[in-house]
């Protein structure tokens, strides 16, 4: 009951801001009285406004003030060209599409929020403390009027910004309904962003270069691309950052004059690659799309089945010195998240072509799925022998995190009975491939993974408070060992390792916790592990993302009745060496069939999954 009333609240507060959203917009083009939620039902839905888009003048002056500006401003203008085509071809589509491809669009976004959500921090963190300053120098007080004007726009975009992310990462199997609700609020946000842009370039540089020194003028230049580099998404960063600068020469100085040397230096083009073939192939995929292709690709769901309910992914926060006592389950939590991501473009792609599945391909989606639930198994043995009696510590009997642990407990076994059950569902589906048998592999796939990511959340949200009673910065450094040897020692650590690795979003951090923890063995096979992970468990998600686009893939070949851990399909065990169970519980052995588990006094001892 208290997850219904928390669900109709949620939805109550969506539809009053689609209410709101709905006044507010000045640009609107529908009936009165007519929220978002109900165009997109209709067929009343309209272009969005696309402002005027011109790339300001550069000409890699290291000195110019103007260049200082225009930089950013430039990349996100880049940007926009390619949303608003997007959204035109959208239009032309009717807003009508399949769920992957609004995965797509949705994944484009994510990609440039993420860039301008860490020029809008530096504008905060650094730019508007650096013009407080020249404000406080200006005796005329023209500056400081400038500033508080710029400030007032800018509340308007930090306003509106939010909800166009929140809506355009929005559960919803209606694409119809995604973007009757985005639509208003683009019309919103992007003119004002451009007029907001167009005053800081107009009126600031006059002011601010009567307070730098060319050399100011080149530390600003190089803090903002440190920034973009310690952002939430260095890499795409960088490359928006300077893509737009379409002259090789200008673009090769400006790498040499700001890029740190180093990493990122040395892997610029290796970026660029991996930029066009991901976040630029999006923008011409949905160009190339037909209303042809989209009515062939429409297929008619039976009456007994439901569209997937596709959560919506986020990765929290891992390795920031402030979050430290949530690190350890987060570690975790983000490398099934990702896992998770990816379970979810294969159902995509199985729900769009469900009426001519081979079982060929079920067969095959079993070999990713046995590996991603022996990594889920492996999980729940760390967090019953070291992340459990890490956050319980030293507290008695009836205290907030033995209450804590009991319930959580309780609630992974239901996920746990879920998750059996999905996998019980794709067993029949690799004999038995029909509509109905797919429909069902959806729906027991559709009830495990949103449950596992609630779990998640709760975890996070309450456990790090009773971890700070504790424990220490540097026990979770010791814990974050332990785990990372539980799964490295692992017969499955050819997966499993590069998928813990995957859930570290920035390569900095990334870099960080190979440098601490991968060692030794797991550091001379971290190569063919990687290797191992790309050509077995990475290559059915490419192959069925592939298939949803129209090409003819054929199925991996499944090798016998192993899977890709390289072993056989058969409950997960634990050997530790120990005869102690640890603080597994019974019925969770059972449930795996578990013979032994870690020892609690030694989490370092040879693993084998």
């Amino acid at each position: 009951r208290e997850e219904e009333v928390e669900e109709k609240g949620r939805k109550g507060r969506m539809e009053e801001r689609m209410e709101e959203v709905a006044v507010l917009s000045p640009t609107r083009m529908m009936p009165e009285g007519m929220t978002p939620r109900k165009v997109a039902d209709s067929d009343v839905l309209r272009p969005v406004a696309h402002p005027v888009l011109t790339l300001k003048d550069y000409v890699g002056d290291p000195a110019s003030v103007d260049e200082f500006i225009v930089v950013p401003h430039n990349a996100v203008r880049r940007e926009l060209f390619d949303f608003f085509a997007i959204m035109e071809k959208l239009h032309e589509l009717e807003y009508r599409i399949s769920r992957y491809d609004l995965l797509d669009v949705q994944a484009w976004w994510r990609v440039f929020y993420l860039f301008l959500k860490d020029y809008l921090d530096f504008e905060k963190q650094v730019f508007y403390p650096l013009l407080d300053d020249m404000a406080e120098e200006d005796q005329s007080g023209r500056l400081q009027v400038e500033v508080q004007r710029l400030g007032e726009k800018r509340a308007r975009i930090l306003e509106v910004l939010p909800d166009v992310n929140f809506f355009l990462t929005m559960e919803s199997p209606s694409s119809r309904e995604v973007f009757g609700s985005v639509i208003p609020l683009v019309d919103l946000l992007f003119p004002v962003l451009i007029e907001y842009f167009l005053d800081q370039e107009r009126t600031l540089p006059p002011m601010m270069v009567e307070f730098m020194t060319n050399e100011d003028v080149k530390l600003a230049k190089l803090d903002l691309v440190d920034f973009v580099l310690s952002g939430r998404d260095p890499e795409h960063s960088l490359i928006i950052l300077s893509r737009w600068i379409e002259d090789e020469k200008l673009l090769r100085d400006w790498i040499s004059l700001y890029v740190p040397k180093g990493k990122h230096f040395a892997s610029y083009n290796a970026y660029m690659d991996a930029f066009v073939a991901g976040h630029r192939d999006i923008v011409r995929r949905i160009k190339a799309l037909k209303k042809e292709d989209m009515r062939r690709a429409r297929t008619v769901v039976p009456k007994n089945s439901a569209p997937l309910r596709t959560p919506v992914f986020y990765m929290a926060e891992y390795g920031l010195s402030t979050l430290w006592s949530s690190d350890a389950m987060v570690l975790v939590h983000n490398a099934i998240r990702r896992e998770l991501m990816d379970l979810y473009y294969i159902l995509t792609s199985i729900e769009s072509r469900r009426s001519e599945l081979p079982k060929a391909e079920m067969s095959e989606f079993r070999i990713w799925w046995d590996a991603f639930t022996d990594f889920v198994a492996l999980h729940v043995v760390v967090e019953d022998e070291l992340l459990f009696p890490y956050i319980i510590a030293t507290e008695p009997e009836g205290s907030e995190a033995r209450a804590l642990i009991n319930s959580s407990a309780k609630e992974r076994t239901e996920i746990m009975t879920k998750m059996r059950e999905a996998g019980e569902a794709l067993v029949v589906a690799e004999l038995q491939s029909d509509e109905g048998t797919i429909n069902l592999v959806l729906q027991k796939m559709d009830a495990f993974a949103p449950r596992l990511l609630q779990y998640f959340r709760e975890m996070e949200a309450k456990a790090p408070r009773l971890i700070e009673r504790n424990q220490t910065p540097e026990s979770k450094d010791a814990l974050e060992h332990d785990i990372f040897m539980t799964f490295s020692r692992s017969t499955g650590a050819s997966i499993f390792v590069p998928i813990l690795l995957r859930g570290i979003e920035s390569k900095d951090v990334a870099d960080r916790f190979s440098a601490q923890h991968i060692k030794g063995l797991a550091r001379l096979r971290m190569q063919s592990w990687s290797r191992k992970f790309k050509d077995y468990h990475w290559k059915v998600v490419e192959n069925f993302h592939k298939r949803s686009k129209g090409e003819v893939i054929a199925p991996m070949a499944t090798p016998g009745v192993m899977s890709p851990t390289g072993k056989a399909r058969k409950k997960v065990t634990i050997d530790a060496g120990v005869d102690d169970p640890g603080a597994l519980s019974a019925s969770s052995r059972k449930f795996y069939g578990l013979k032994k588990s870690l020892s609690k006094s030694s989490a370092s001892n040879s693993t084998n999954l």
